[in-house]
C-alpha cells in the first residue's frame, strides 16, 4: 500500500472474525466500551465486579492473618511499631526516616532541656552509628542462625568481619543444640 493512499479499516473487535461482534463470549476489560451493547456492558461490570469482590475478599484475609500476627507480637511483649520499624530499617529509604525521626526527637528534647537530648549530639555526628565491623558482623551472624538462614558472611572469607560472622552465626547454634539432649538422657514418653 502507498503512503498517500487509501487508510484500511482498523481491525476492532468488532469486524474480526471470532470478536465481540461474533459473539465469543462477554467482552474483556480494556474493549472499546462505548461500542457495547447495554448487556454487554453489564457482563464486563458484572465480571470485573466478581474480580473485586474477589479481591476485597483476600484483602480481609490478609489483614485477619496481619492481625493474629500483631496479637502474637503484643503477647510476646513487642508492639506492631516494632515491627513497622524493622520493616524500614531493612530499606536505604526507611532506615533515612527512622533516623530523621529519631534526630528530630532528639533534637526536641535536646531543645527542651530533656535528659535524652543529651544524646543529639551523637547522634547528629554519628557516633552512635559507628559500630565496630566485627561486632556488626558477629550481630549479623547470629541474627542469620535465629532467623534460620544459612550462614553467609559479606566479608571475605579470612577477614576479621568473615571470622566474626561466623563466630555470631555458630555461638547461638550451640546454644541451640544445647537445648537438645541425647535420646539416652530423655525422658520416656508417656511414663515420666
Amino acid at each position: 500500500m502507498a503512503k498517500n493512499g487509501p487508510r484500511a479499516t482498523p481491525r476492532t473487535k468488532a469486524n474480526v472474525p471470532g470478536g465481540k461482534a461474533a459473539g465469543k463470549g462477554p467482552p474483556r476489560a480494556g474493549d472499546n466500551s462505548k461500542n457495547l451493547t447495554p448487556d454487554e456492558e453489564r457482563a464486563l461490570f458484572l465480571s470485573v465486579r466478581g474480580k473485586w469482590q474477589a479481591a476485597q475478599n483476600a484483602v480481609k484475609v490478609a489483614e485477619a492473618k496481619v492481625d493474629d500476627v500483631v496479637a502474637e507480637a503484643r503477647s510476646a511483649g513487642f508492639t506492631k511499631k516494632m515491627l513497622q520499624i524493622a520493616d524500614d530499617l531493612v530499606t536505604t529509604r526507611g532506615e533515612s526516616k527512622i533516623k530523621g525521626e529519631i534526630g528530630d526527637r532528639l533534637k526536641v528534647a535536646r531543645m527542651i532541656g530533656h535528659p535524652m537530648g543529651q544524646q543529639y549530639d551523637l547522634f547528629e555526628k554519628g557516633v552512635a552509628a559507628k559500630v565496630a565491623t566485627v561486632d556488626r558482623a558477629y550481630d549479623e551472624g547470629k541474627q542469620a542462625s535465629m532467623e534460620n538462614r544459612p550462614a553467609k558472611p559479606n566479608d571475605a572469607p579470612g577477614t576479621p568481619g568473615y571470622e566474626a560472622y561466623m563466630r555470631g552465626f555458630h555461638d547461638h547454634q550451640q546454644t541451640i543444640a544445647g537445648g537438645i539432649k541425647p535420646l539416652d538422657q530423655q525422658a520416656p514418653h508417656g511414663n515420666a
